[in-house]
């Protein structure tokens, strides 16, 4: 049986990464902005869903 972690220890990492992830692609394709986007803007686009499938393979990939 697994013990619950309260503080939760595998998503908190993956969203963060995941918003790092999306901001990374985001000023990729968008050079000429000098601001980090919101959140929303990043959801609206689709760059924060893209992040997470790269992030959870990057992630994958380092556990093996």
């Amino acid at each position: 049986m697994r013990k619950k972690n309260l503080k939760g220890g595998f998503w908190p990492q993956v969203r963060q990464r995941m918003y790092e992830k999306a901001v990374e692609l985001y000023m990729h394709d968008n050079p000429e902005v000098e601001n980090k986007p919101e959140l929303e803007e990043l959801q609206e686009s689709g760059y924060m869903h893209t992040a997470k499938v790269l992030v959870l393979r990057e992630m994958r990939l380092e556990k093996k």
